[in-house]
């Protein structure tokens, strides 16, 4: 049960309760959580209420499909008609603590044959924590939501675990961005800025990779037909935690893992993290093709702006209208280019990272590889904005929709 001094903190921080955690973080991580909806997700978590135990419910977890019966079904919870969904909201929050359940959505059945819908949502606790103060205190009180708020430990789209500053150690670290990115985060608080570190801080990564082991019992989802196809690339935990450790790992000719500054960290860990990232999917050509064609619309719609005749007012002062939009197209251009052409060279990348023949053979273009994935994340924002833009733009208020 949480102390009395943590329950006197509840909602009174910057990223706490709905007040906070979503609706006072910059636009991209916005745009994320609107494009994340439930209908949208590919993975899920289920759960049903079983009924007629003499008054007695009971929470039962779905862990895997085709079931032989509900006996396989671990019980979470148990409590009486009538049955309060704060309280199995809560119950499913507390049983998946410091898991990485980004993109994976909750589903909440009335019956054992997984027919009857009661609810679904996001992992987040804006889905799943009561928007008011007394709620939360009434479900500390009857011991049903047994975690500290401020811990993190609801934290399953890793905003607090990847935005915790190393020096003063609040949660504006790098809020302008979406993923961890060491040298490009900076302290809204106290100045401090990543690109100042002589080694990159990776502690982020190394939470990122326990909380991925610690996710359990997720099941393929259907996804509503209206989702656009780009969501299947919107991976934002295993991604970027392997394209940091890629671009500041240490490899040696032969297959051998230089495991210096971070030796507690072993190849099989990197192998688990690729497995789960997008670029195991970037290996087969036609969905290659179809995340450059996804991502390359944000290149184009940034030259049409300019070819449309705008001129962004940053971008004022640097010469004449027709020169800046002249050049800013020849930028874009050849950055879409650049991420074309660098997209494709990723589709060997399980080779350069675990066959020791092609380490030993490829230092130098794993190098080059390393720069390339350094630029990676950017790629993905820019695909969420452009989701964004198409899909959830008119209706950007979250608050209206949770």
């Amino acid at each position: 049960m949480i102390e009395e001094r943590a329950l006197s903190r509840i909602g009174s921080g910057s990223l706490i309760i709905h007040g906070g955690m979503y609706d006072e973080l910059p636009t991209i991580h916005r745009m994320f959580r609107d494009l994340t909806r439930p209908e949208w997700c590919r993975s899920r978590k289920v759960y049903y209420v079983e009924k007629g135990f003499g008054g007695r419910v009971r929470l039962r977890q779905v862990t895997s499909l085709p079931r032989k019966g509900r006996e396989q079904d671990p019980v979470l919870f148990i409590g009486r008609e009538p049955i309060d969904l704060d309280v199995i909201k809560a119950q499913i929050a507390t049983a998946n603590v410091d898991q990485a359940l980004s993109g994976v959505r909750w589903e909440l059945y009335g019956d054992t044959q997984l027919c009857e819908l009661v609810a679904q949502g996001r992992f987040d606790i804006v889905d799943l924590i009561p928007r008011d103060r007394e709620n939360v205190h009434r479900l500390v009180a009857g011991g049903h939501l047994n975690v500290d708020l401020r811990s993190g430990a609801l934290d399953f789209d890793n905003i607090l675990t990847t935005h915790e500053c190393p020096k003063c150690h609040c949660h504006r670290f790098g809020l302008d961005i979406l993923m961890f990115v060491p040298e490009w985060m900076r302290c809204d608080a106290c100045g401090f800025s990543g690109s100042s570190e002589r080694l990159p801080n990776l502690s982020p990564v190394f939470a990122l990779v326990r909380r991925l082991d610690h996710t359990k019992d997720i099941l393929p989802a259907s996804i509503s037909n209206d989702a656009p196809e780009a969501m299947h690339f919107v991976e934002v935990v295993a991604t970027p935690a392997l394209a940091q450790l890629i671009c500041h790992w240490h490899i040696t000719v032969g297959g051998g893992y230089e495991k210096k500054p971070y030796d507690h960290f072993e190849p099989e860990n990197v192998r688990r993290l690729y497995e789960r990232s997008l670029f195991n999917l970037l290996r087969i050509e036609v969905i290659r093709r179809r995340f450059i064609r996804c991502v390359s619309e944000h290149f184009n719609r940034r030259i049409a702006e300019f070819e449309a005749g705008h001129v962004p007012e940053f971008c004022r002062g640097e010469g004449r209208d027709d020169e800046i939009r002249a050049q800013r197209i020849t930028e874009w251009t050849q950055d879409r280019q650049t991420f074309e052409e660098e997209t494709e060279e990723l589709a060997h990348l399980d080779e350069l990272l675990f066959d020791a023949t092609s380490i030993q053979n490829g230092i130098l273009r794993l190098e080059r590889i390393r720069g390339i994935i350094s630029k990676f994340t950017l790629y993905l924002e820019d695909l969420i904005e452009v989701l964004w833009e198409d899909h959830c733009a008119p209706t950007a208020d979250i608050t209206e929709r949770t």
